[in-house]
């Protein structure tokens, strides 16, 4: 069935692993995210975006192979 992994292709993501995902990249491009690993339950935040910081992260994706792990498993359900 299409889109069964989310787009994904075979390999799937749980909710979990993209919030963990989206908290790594919050951490590189925002000044503040010192806060960001502080808050409590229900507490808000909001990202000071660095546009410099976000351009050092975009170089070193780009310039960095694609890494797969060797015990990568493809999801079949």
């Amino acid at each position: 069935m299409a889109g069964q992994h989310g787009g994904n292709g075979p390999y799937g993501y749980a909710n979990d692993d993209i919030f963990f995902l989206e908290s790594c990249l919050y951490s590189q491009v925002c000044t503040n995210s010192d806060e960001l690993f502080a808050l409590g339950v229900g507490e808000h935040w909001r990202c000071q975006f660095s546009e410099g910081a976000f351009r050092e992260l975009q170089q070193v994706l780009l310039d960095a192979p694609p890494l797969q792990s060797a015990d990568a498993r493809i999801c079949t359900h």
